[in-house]
């Protein structure tokens, strides 16, 4: 994986959804399903396009009639049809934080890491997350992004409000330790010398 600082920032979005070039973009990529958080996502930025805070959901799914509609709706929501493997970096580099909602409803999303939170985070792009325990010590340990304090509309749309305020300069060094660390090149060694322990031990 490239090192997201050396790759220049596309701004794809705002391009394909003419958003001005100072507004702040904020990303949810993956399924639209039910218990991820879309509903409270979409009604969190419910009146904030003129603070310039825009949701881009990209992606496809059984709830994509309520995006659709809601997109329809808000000039600051924009829905994007889910591109092809290769093209993901580029796209969630356009995005200026990444957003994991998913909803605690049992102990599988309680305690998920959604492949999104690696996404964001090797693209070298801040997540704000509500807290699902897994995530928070992921984000925490690595300094790549904020906890919601409350999983409700409003409790996103201050924490919104104030990553666009505070900037995401802080978490860059975070985010590069992290895309190093949290890479396959790394992670192939150990995990091929457990599968060649396993093979020895049935000798």
């Amino acid at each position: 994986m490239r090192d997201p600082s050396d790759v220049a920032k596309p701004n794809l979005f705002k391009q394909r959804f003419d958003i001005p070039q100072g507004d702040f973009v904020a990303l949810y990529q993956g399924a639209f399903n039910y218990n991820r958080g879309l509903e409270t996502a979409i009604e969190a930025v419910e009146g904030l396009a003129d603070k310039g805070i825009h949701l881009v959901l990209m992606g496809y799914g059984p709830l994509q009639r309520l995006v659709d509609e809601a997109a329809a709706r808000y000039p600051n929501i924009h829905v994007h049809p889910a591109v092809a493997y290769e093209e993901v970096l580029a796209h969630t580099l356009s995005a200026d934080i990444g957003l994991v909602s998913v909803k605690p409803t049992c102990l599988s999303y309680l305690y998920c890491l959604p492949n999104k939170l690696f996404e964001y985070i090797l693209a070298g792009v801040p997540v704000l997350s509500n807290d699902l325990p897994d995530c928070r010590d992921l984000i925490a340990s690595y300094e790549v992004g904020s906890i919601v304090e409350a999983d409700h509309p409003s409790g996103w749309r201050k924490a919104l409000l104030e990553a666009k305020s505070n900037g995401t300069s802080q978490f860059e060094p975070g985010l590069k330790r992290a895309a190093e660390t949290l890479s396959w090149s790394r992670e192939v060694a150990p995990l091929l010398a457990v599968y060649s322990a396993m093979g020895e031990g049935r000798h």
